[in-house]
């Protein structure tokens, strides 16, 4: 709760320049990572690495993000952003450098999978999405949304990587992706975020004090479909919940089985199927763009329910998996067209509204960590997801049965989704 007395907000309320640099974060720090996806084809050509043990790389980058969640989560608690985000763009640049000097694939095993990853994770969501549940209630998921419209926006990357090997070769592109993070968003974490409003004399929403709360939008405050929290829990609390572990394994079957198992192999379906990597490419920067699109309409949960949302989403996104499975050798790029602007729109609309489920569930001075801990289930999911599709590639020759297990994961998904919502975080196991 707020002590002491704090000045009633007028005109433009600062949260929005915490969402405006977090947003440029999410495009730039996502970006690198999912520019692998495009890299990956150059790695295969140069190096003749099978399938399963180059996408090995990123499985590894996932989990090791994972596994670092929590420990950045804990630091986003106790230090805030403005002192950690800039190690981690250090750690970025170094091993980006690094990778474009390797020529073994358990260099890059170590560099990207380990080194990168680590500094994407102390630079990344763990970091603001803390932050952004201090600054935002009433608003939490426009707010979530436009940041990860940001994420949305990281796939355009994938383009500028494309016209960045073919003038630069990949190690020049690795080089001058690696640059961008510690000269755009480091200096403008350290120069710009600020931790709570209180801090400035402002309230969550810039909200006037007789309306401010700290609580979640739940049932009671608002139509998220979510019950706030009687009390601040700590992760030892949260973990005996049956909410938490709800969220865990959606996000374990959402971000990692389903969908880090497409984004890894989406590039390598589309040129296998007979179009060009640029093709491929513009492809995969198409989804991105409607992604962040989808995202923009994070409001809709904050208005009409959190699972009702979320359960429109779902249903597109197996829509979307139904037309890329029906594409083939020939097909008509109108079929990709249609998936990508399918697929990335819910999944923009689904992004921040499980993002914002996990905030009004747990939000408070420990919400850091917990959310740490969460994305471990991410980490875990999206390390096997990419392998996964590998492996089906190497022994089968196509992609259909993973396709398959995703929208197997999408289900699963939805269901605990569903049930999150609705459910009270003091609800012991």
């Amino acid at each position: 709760m707020f002590k002491g007395r704090l000045s009633r907000p007028r005109g433009f309320f600062y949260g929005w320049v915490i969402v405006a640099v977090f947003f440029l974060v999410d495009v730039i720090v996502y970006g690198i990572r999912n520019s692998f996806s495009v890299f990956y084809l150059s790695l295969l050509d140069e190096f003749g690495w099978g399938r399963a043990g180059t996408v090995g790389i990123f499985s590894l980058h996932i989990v090791v993000y994972g596994l670092v969640a929590p420990v950045s989560g804990r630091l986003a608690d106790k230090f805030g952003p403005r002192k950690i985000v800039p190690l981690g763009t250090l750690l970025i640049a170094a091993g980006m450098v690094a990778c474009s000097m390797a020529s073994r694939i358990w260099q890059f095993y170590i560099l990207f999978g380990v080194i990168i990853s680590v500094g994407i994770c102390v630079s990344g969501w763990s970091q603001f999405a803390p932050i952004l549940s201090e600054w935002f209630v009433r608003r939490r998921a426009a707010a979530l949304g436009i940041v990860s419209a940001g994420y949305g926006l990281c796939f355009a990357l994938s383009s500028l990587t494309e016209f960045l090997i073919s003038r630069l070769g990949w190690r020049g592109a690795l080089v001058a992706l690696g640059a961008i993070p510690i000269l755009t968003i480091a200096p403008l974490t350290v120069l710009l975020v600020k931790r709570r409003p209180e801090e400035m004399g402002l309230w969550p929403d810039g909200d006037p004090a007789a309306t401010g709360s700290r609580g979640g939008s739940g049932e009671a405050g608002g139509a998220s479909g979510v019950d706030s929290p009687a009390v601040e829990l700590t992760l030892a609390e949260a973990v005996r919940t049956y909410p938490f572990w709800m969220i865990f394994f959606a996000n374990f079957f959402f971000w990692g089985i389903g969908t880090n198992m497409i984004l890894a192999h989406q590039v390598a379906f589309v040129n296998d199927i007979g179009y060009s990597e640029a093709f491929a490419a513009f492809i995969l920067s198409l989804y991105g763009v409607v992604y962040a699109v989808g995202n923009l309409f994070g409001f809709v949960s904050d208005r009409f329910g959190r699972g009702r949302t979320f359960a429109v989403g779902s249903a597109g996104l197996i829509a979307a998996m139904l037309i890329l499975i029906a594409a083939g050798e020939g097909a008509s790029p109108w079929m990709l067209y249609a998936y990508a602007a399918l697929f990335g729109f819910c999944m923009g609309v689904g992004t921040p509204t499980l993002n914002a489920i996990q905030a009004d569930l747990f939000q408070g001075r420990s919400f850091g960590t917990i959310n740490g801990f969460l994305m471990l289930g991410f980490g875990i999911g999206g390390s096997l997801g990419p392998w996964i599709g590998g492996v089906i590639y190497d022994t089968r020759g196509t992609y259909i049965p993973a396709f398959s297990i995703a929208i197997f994961s999408y289900v699963v998904t939805c269901v605990l989704v569903l049930k999150a919502a609705h459910a009270r975080t003091r609800a012991a196991i």
